[in-house]
């Protein structure tokens, strides 16, 4: 990278320092502290993961706890507001994309501590118009944001806007089953794409792999335990995700339609500005977690009323059967 470039790391470099250091309550502090996490558009993810070192992140779990959580907090906070917005703006997808990168890079940390892995299964208390008794986990928040932002028009879908004075899509009761990403199951019609569209799902999909992979984190006698379950997988497959069906039909579609012969070079993404190599990787990736979950006996109840119970349970169990 340039000198430029190392220059413009600076100011993040200068922020994790900061929250090592800060020897004072951070989680009240004012939104010029705490932009400088994820308001910069010149940083990767690659900047992100070479910036906040194994180092950094030992000392902030050791002596800087209470400032580790509350930058987890912020972060799912951050990412959650944007859904209200859907995203709206480049600066706006700038924001989320650097808090998808922080949380991919934290949450293996947080997952090989005993003392840190519950954190994301506290109450999230992120909204203070809040009317809940019980305020879902942040783990829940996050995921329900995630998927949410996977169908986001002008960020990881093409937009269907309609002409005229209407505010964006609202992405809670958007019919993401007009979005699926590609031609081919639930999609007659190519709905096209953009490289940046291609690489925003990218990060987003990196993130979920990242939280499913908790169980690679746990001993063995902690798998026997109150863990043998995955939490995030049993969320993000339950009823209450009303998108995953677009999902999985996006993921393989995605995935059966990309041609691994093409240009005839092998990770051509690496080469040139095309990042369907990446996401297809991905895609594979996450279908691969996604099939191959299976929660443990009696914990999740089947009806014949429940149609959309856990698709990705579905598809393996009609897989079996045939």
């Amino acid at each position: 990278r340039d000198m430029g470039g190392s220059v413009s790391k600076e100011p993040f470099k200068a922020a994790i320092s900061d929250l090592i250091n800060n020897q004072q309550a951070v989680a009240s502090l004012d939104d010029s502290f705490w932009e400088r996490y994820w308001s910069d558009p010149n940083l990767t993810s690659h900047d992100i993961f070479t910036c906040v070192t194994r180092t950094h992140i030992n000392e902030l779990m050791s002596t800087a706890s209470g400032n580790l959580t509350a930058l987890c907090f912020k972060l799912v906070s951050r990412v959650s507001a944007a859904v209200s917005t859907a995203c709206s703006g480049p600066n706006e997808h700038v924001i989320v994309l650097n808090c998808v990168r922080l949380l991919t890079r934290l949450l293996p940390f947080l997952f090989e501590s005993n003392d840190w892995r519950l954190l994301f299964w506290t109450p999230a208390h992120i909204s203070e118009t809040s009317e809940q008794n019980s305020p879902p986990a942040l783990a829940q928040v996050l995921l329900d944001a995630l998927i949410d932002l996977l169908f986001c028009p002008d960020f990881t879908v093409i937009s269907k806007v309609n002409t005229g004075p209407e505010k964006p899509d609202d992405l809670s009761s958007l019919d993401t089953s007009e979005y699926i990403w590609d031609i081919g199951i639930g999609c007659s019609r190519s709905p096209g794409t953009t490289p940046q569209i291609d690489k925003n799902r990218t990060e987003i999909i990196k993130l979920l792999i990242t939280c499913f992979s908790e169980n690679l984190y746990i001993t063995t006698s902690d798998h026997s335990s109150i863990f043998s379950n995955n939490q995030w997988l049993a969320h993000f497959t339950s009823a209450n995700n009303r998108h995953v069906l677009p999902l999985l039909t996006s993921l393989l579609n995605i995935t059966c339609s990309y041609d691994p012969v093409g240009y005839g070079v092998p990770y051509y993404y690496a080469l040139v500005s095309d990042f369907r190599e990446e996401l297809v990787e991905s895609s594979v990736n996450l279908l691969s977690v996604l099939f191959n979950y299976s929660p443990p006996p009696g914990s999740i109840d089947i009806s014949p009323q429940d149609e959309n119970l856990s698709p990705a349970l579905q598809v393996q169990r009609e897989t079996k059967m045939a």
